[in-house]
């Protein structure tokens, strides 16, 4: 995905989530960016260059309307998907993503797991014995996998995977066909609810023996239509929660279980994907869906730290545990239609003791936002209005602050160096999660005025609860190489100086303040 796609997605979501003023929304600067990008790819003599004009001359450079700024921001979104179409990518895809050997990486990866982690052990078998083509290999692997199954250790289990219909008979069609196509039949029982479609897709749903068609006379949306899904599912199972515009790649949902089973107080896992607006995002973006498999299979293999801790997972694509699972309410249905949802769960599992990663060895593709893109835009600012009180008056804080600086990540780059931080307003340890994930010898001091966060925050991170003034800077003379300084816009220049005054000693003589505010960065 170009940079100029993934900063459009941002700005339509903060317009959306009413973060970014209406004044402050940079249509001119949108308007030449995509206009370059259509100029070096298409050419300025192009049909392709002269309508992108035409739109802009039509299009006025400030709106008072969020959802003819939301329609501006849709339209430039394709329109640098056009360019991000003709572009390639650098990375070479494999033409067999399915070769007669897969299985021994798997056989020799079992070893690893073999005297110190059960479950994975169980996982690897499994996995071989689904790719393996040998049939006198693969039945001596079906008797190690019913041996290992015997022991009261392996706790291992099946999936139920819950996919939400509604409408998009094509795109549940393929997605259902790549579940089909990637995984152990064993292993898993698909779940859908179908949320009341009028395009044939429920009587193509009917029609599928594999398939638990549970059908509503309403819309329930997501949160509630979930919940029914989960209820209807084996007892035991885990639940992987998945939208029904995505399609599995080889081996991803593999990696989320091996994920999901490296410790017990792993609550969930989330797979990372082309469309999302989190951690989870990989820049990636293909012309065909084949070529998204192919680089799923290149993507999910065996890599050190595959695992990135985080405060939430996307829904898109979200395995959850069903001993956590338990010890939650399931998806606050108060939050339906949808918006939020997938922040709610993750927090009642942060609550729960549970921890949360993102398995970057697991890619899944996503076609992004279809339930939604044909709902009126001013309907679903009232939802989102309305599920960010809901998360307020039930967290005590405000959940679209629990995110991670993504324009940090210009400044700090990975590597394996010693650096310091200290970060006023932390929230959940959101920045800390990935700046760990990054930098993995990072010292880190965070200091948050809210101590609602601390029910759900990342342990590790040791997050200091307490006015930020009330900190002694004087004991870190020039001790920090970076300090971040998050949510600006709810401070006013005084005292922004104030605690400038303070903390400037902190910093070294190299070092850089940073002043944040949600995915802006001054």
């Amino acid at each position: 995905m170009s940079n100029t796609k993934d900063i459009l997605i941002k700005l339509k979501d903060a317009t959306i989530n009413q973060a970014l003023p209406l004044n402050d929304l940079p249509v001119e600067d949108i308007k030449e960016a995509i206009k370059a990008e259509y100029s070096i790819s298409f050419g300025e003599n192009s049909s392709e260059y002269d309508n992108l004009t035409q739109y802009c001359n039509r299009t006025a450079a400030t709106f008072t309307s969020i959802s003819d700024a939301i329609t501006f921001l849709d339209t430039m979104i394709n329109y640098s998907a056009s360019v991000d179409n003709i572009s390639s990518n650098d990375i070479e895809l494999p033409d067999n993503i399915n070769p007669d050997d897969q299985y021994l990486t798997y056989l020799n990866l079992a070893e690893q797991y073999k005297d110190n982690n059960i479950n994975q052990y169980y996982l690897c078998i499994e996995n071989a014995y689904y790719h393996c083509k040998e049939a006198s290999v693969k039945d001596n692997l079906y008797n190690t996998l019913k041996d290992i199954k015997s022991s009261p250790l392996c706790t291992v289990k099946p999936v139920s995977i819950v996919i939400i219909s509604y409408n998009n008979m094509y795109l549940t069609q393929k997605c259902i066909e790549s579940l089909r196509s990637n995984l152990l039949s064993d292993s898993y029982e698909i779940i859908v609810v179908d949320n009341a479609s009028t395009d044939g897709v429920t009587s193509w749903l009917e029609m599928q023996p594999d398939i638990k068609l549970i059908k509503s006379d309403v819309n329930l949306g997501f949160p509630k239509g979930c919940n029914v899904g989960i209820n209807a599912s084996t007892p035991d199972n885990d639940i992987f929660l998945l939208n029904n515009d995505t399609r599995i790649t080889p081996n991803a949902l593999f990696w989320l279980r091996m994920g999901l089973y490296t410790h017990d107080t792993t609550g969930a896992t989330g797979a990372v994907s082309n469309y999302t607006g989190t951690t989870q995002l990989i820049d990636v973006f293909y012309t065909s869906i084949d070529d998204y498999q192919r680089f799923g299979y290149l993507n999910n293999q065996i890599i050190d730290n595959p695992l990135e801790e985080s405060t939430i997972l996307c829904g898109f694509a979200m395995l959850i545990k069903r001993s956590a699972l338990n010890k939650t309410t399931l998806l606050s249905e108060e939050l339906s239609p949808g918006y939020f949802d997938d922040d709610d769960i993750s927090f009642q599992l942060k609550l729960s003791g549970y921890s949360l990663y993102v398995c970057h060895n697991s890619f899944i593709y996503h076609a992004g936002s279809q339930s939604f893109s044909k709902v009126d835009t001013d309907y679903l600012l009232e939802i989102s209005k309305k599920n960010r009180t809901f998360m307020y008056n039930k967290w005590h804080f405000d959940n679209t602050k629990n995110r991670i600086s993504d324009k940090i990540l210009d400044i700090i780059k990975p590597n394996s160096d010693l650096i310091r931080v200290l970060e006023i307003n932390a929230h959940a340890g959101a920045n800390y999660a990935h700046l760990k994930y990054i930098c993995p010898n990072i010292s880190y001091i965070g200091i948050e005025g809210n101590i609602n966060y601390s029910n759900v925050d990342i342990k590790e991170a040791h997050i200091k609860y307490m006015n930020y003034l009330d900190f002694n800077y004087s004991d870190y003379n020039e001790y920090f190489d970076y300090i971040i300084f998050s949510d600006t816009s709810d401070y006013s220049d005084n005292q922004k100086n104030e605690f400038l005054n303070l903390a400037r000693t902190s910093l070294k003589k190299n070092g850089a303040l940073l002043w944040c505010d949600k995915n802006t960065l001054n």
